[in-house]
């Protein structure tokens, strides 16, 4: 299968062209994935992390034990 992805800065020539696409045999129209729903990677949460501040920083691994109560 293969999988075409369009973008359209007229929204009428996309309404107009999503129904000629339609009457097609054999091909289907998708709706995208919602950002909300796609999984994010390690590296995309780590930075989300970061911006928000969620993030601390120790100088050496004794301070991190300490701060950590080991």
């Amino acid at each position: 299968m293969i999988q075409i992805t369009l973008q359209f800065e007229n929204v009428s020539i996309k309404n107009r062209l999503l129904k000629v696409i339609e009457l097609m045999n054999g091909v289907s129209v998708v709706k995208p994935q919602s950002k909300s729903k796609v999984r994010k990677s390690g590296l995309e949460e780590a930075l989300e992390d970061v911006e928000a501040g969620r993030v601390s920083e120790y100088t050496s691994v004794d301070e991190f034990f300490k701060e950590m109560s080991l």
